[in-house]
């Protein structure tokens, strides 16, 4: 913009009559270089916007997961108390009088946790097997839907469970049972991923992967603040409330209309066939050349490993600092979560 002002003061200088002529290719008026400048930062802005895809649909996913991730273990921890001891141990629990309260509170809660990530973590792996053909046959855009809608039904039994205290604590596992039927937030990565590999050139693939995967860390780091400060200012209810309104707007960002999206397919075979499950299947185990199969057998192993891990480490690292001699409070343990994400991506890059 500096140059482009620069030229056309340059060019609105008076020339003198006796050098005065007409205008050539090689000599514009000053308001049609301006006007050239504009329209160029004009093109260069559409030509960005319709290069993104699913980046924002996989950071607000994130963002989502990422903000109510330390609500539900608040969440946990608090109906864990809830249905072993009375209102008033649960409140002073963190006093010294209290410390058997306080480790039977931490085991029930770390049951819990458990039992939350098998429920999420193996329907997730099984429903993302099936996806993967699902998309091959209904295109790559509807599979998008369904991990935000499984989030969607998730919040809503977060929602109960914060707004009555009527409800158990069993019921995190159904919200993480609906969440990882739908996909999960493995799902909505891998769809992301094949969206874009879909809609990309060869020569492009690579750049746009790796800021596609950008977008988790992203995510990781903007969720724990914006849920911190809700949870601060709103109370655990809205985390999850605001989690339904990410994720709705998520819905709306992939059924709207776009030009040049991947195609969908022609025919329309039945939705739900066991048959997709089987074609994943035989896909994966058939044999290839150069140990192919053995290969991609031991990256789905180490994928559910690391999966399992990270899941396992959150929890067990939520219940530590809740602990003596920590006992840190909800808002620090997000900001906590948020640079630790934002030291793994710079360290990515």
């Amino acid at each position: 913009m500096c140059f482009i002002s620069s030229v056309c003061w340059v060019c609105s200088r008076p020339v003198p009559a006796r050098r005065r002529r007409l205008p050539s290719n090689r000599s514009r008026p000053s308001s049609d270089l301006c006007a050239g400048g504009t329209m160029s930062l004009v093109s260069a802005a559409r030509r960005l916007a319709a290069s993104v895809t699913v980046e924002p649909v996989l950071l607000l996913f994130m963002v989502g997961s990422y903000m109510q991730y330390t609500a539900m273990q608040s969440l946990v921890y608090a109906k864990t108390c809830q249905g072993l001891f009375s209102p008033t141990v649960c409140s002073n629990l963190q006093l010294d009088e209290y410390s058997a309260e306080r480790d039977a509170v931490q085991d029930g809660a770390s049951y819990w946790m458990l039992y939350s990530n098998v429920a999420l973590a193996v329907p997730s792996v099984i429903s993302g097997i099936y996806l993967g053909t699902w998309s091959d046959v209904f295109g790559r855009k509807a599979p998008l839907l369904l991990p935000p809608l499984g989030q969607v039904l998730a919040a809503l039994v977060y929602m109960a469970m914060s707004a009555y205290d009527s409800v158990p604590v069993g019921f995190n596992v159904l919200a993480n049972l609906l969440a990882g039927l739908l996909g999960g937030f493995s799902s909505m990565i891998m769809c992301c991923m094949s969206y874009l590999s879909a809609v990309t050139v060869t020569r492009q693939r690579t750049t746009r992967v790796s800021l596609l995967e950008s977008m988790s860390f992203l995510g990781g780091f903007i969720g724990p603040f914006v849920g911190s400060a809700i949870f601060e200012g709103a109370g655990r209810t809205w985390n999850f409330t605001a989690l339904v309104i990410v994720n709705s707007a998520i819905v709306l960002y992939v059924v709207m209309p776009r030009a040049g999206g991947a195609a969908a397919a022609a025919s329309r075979p039945p939705v739900f066939s066991l048959r997709y499950l089987w074609d994943a299947l035989r896909v994966a185990f058939k044999p290839r050349a150069d140990s192919g199969r053995r290969y991609i057998l031991m990256l789905l192993v180490v994928a559910f490993i690391i999966m399992i891990n990270t899941f396992g480490e959150n929890d067990v690292t939520y219940l530590y600092v809740k602990d003596a001699p920590i006992f840190l409070d909800d808002a620090l343990y997000d900001t906590y979560f948020s640079v630790k994400h934002a030291l793994s991506a710079g360290v990515l890059i």
